[in-house]
């Protein structure tokens, strides 16, 4: 199921993700209460009436709550965030959901927009349309459009169900409406988003729920986002967390092997780096010299040596040397 919220006595659990299909899956964020060993995942702005409920949900009153989480692993084996997502709570339509994710150069500064949410008519089974509440619709900051994804609070639609067609307040859709037990009536959500990440590198998310109209009855409950895959990338395995080697400042779409230096057996690499860093993640059992290759056109091929997988994470500045005789062929 695709349906994972916050629940009382479910502390400090925060991120859930799971496959549903060999082509998808989704990550979940859960409004539970943090503990103090898991403080670094959610944290939120809270107002007076604000704030965790003690039950798996968060109340968002004021224009200036916000609920953050930040993904404590990196997640492999999806070839795109995106898909479609829902919300769970109360009055979920005064809330918009927003993210920014870590490909390997960071997370940047700015939050981009991932979904928003109507009350909307009960389709019956079978349908392929639907019909937004009016003023719901009015008061978005951002309108749903053809080709976003759409999907409902207790996922009556297909995951990848996109908005083939919007007249006034009501929306046709590209699969039809089926039944669920968890209830017909309730909301519907949009995302634009599809963003490709590459399933050997894996990513990490934010993402950040704030309220765009102020009411004391806004609660959330947490969100489910879609995930895009395949069935060979979903056999990679999430490594255990552990210690780390990252090798920073490296050109985009740069090649990377990691290998150990006594049988030059490859330990871990990539293809193509999408961002300016590469991190090797290994549980450390005793000092072992390595060696590590970086290949990327236009620029030199890069050997270093003198490297060691050590008991404490390590971070490497690279420099990475134009090839004038690639460049400027004679």
């Amino acid at each position: 199921s695709n349906f994972r919220r916050g629940y009382p006595s479910c502390d400090g659990t925060h991120w859930d993700d799971a496959y549903n299909s060999t082509t998808t899956g989704r990550i979940s964020v859960m409004a539970n209460e943090p503990t103090a060993a898991s403080a670094s995942q959610f944290s939120g702005t809270f107002g007076i009436g604000s704030g965790y409920t003690g039950n798996g949900s968060v109340v968002l009153s004021t224009l200036t709550d916000e609920a953050v989480w930040t993904s404590p692993y990196r997640f492999y084996g999806h070839t795109a965030f995106g898909g479609g997502g829902s919300p769970g709570g109360t009055d979920t339509q005064n809330l918009i959901w927003e993210y920014k994710i870590d490909t390997g150069g960071g997370f940047g500064a700015s939050w981009t927009f991932l979904a928003n949410t109507v009350r909307a008519s009960s389709p019956a089974d079978g349908a392929t349309t639907v019909t937004m509440n009016s003023g719901d619709r009015a008061a978005l900051t951002r309108q749903p459009q053809i080709g976003d994804f759409i999907q409902h609070s207790t996922f009556r639609l297909p995951q990848d169900t996109t908005i083939t067609n919007i007249v006034g307040d009501v929306i046709t859709v590209s699969n039809a409406f089926i039944s669920n037990p968890l209830g017909a009536f309730g909301t519907i959500s949009f995302s634009p988003v599809n963003v490709a990440v590459s399933p050997t590198n894996g990513y990490l998310l934010q993402i950040r729920c704030r309220p765009t109209i102020a009411a004391a009855t806004t609660l959330t409950t947490g969100f489910s986002a879609g995930i895009q895959t395949n069935a060979t990338d979903q056999q990679i395995p999430h490594p255990l967390p552990g210690t780390t080697l990252t090798f920073t400042g490296l050109q985009a779409g740069t090649e990377v092997r990691v290998y150990r230096a006594s049988d030059s057996v490859e330990l871990a690499g990539t293809d193509a780096t999408f961002g300016s860093t590469f991190t090797y993640s290994y549980e450390y059992a005793a000092n072992t010299p390595i060696f590590v290759t970086f290949i990327k056109l236009g620029y030199k091929w890069l050997r270093i040596e003198s490297l060691s997988l050590l008991a404490t994470n390590q971070s490497v500045p690279i420099f990475q040397q134009t090839d004038s005789a690639y460049n400027n062929p004679a």
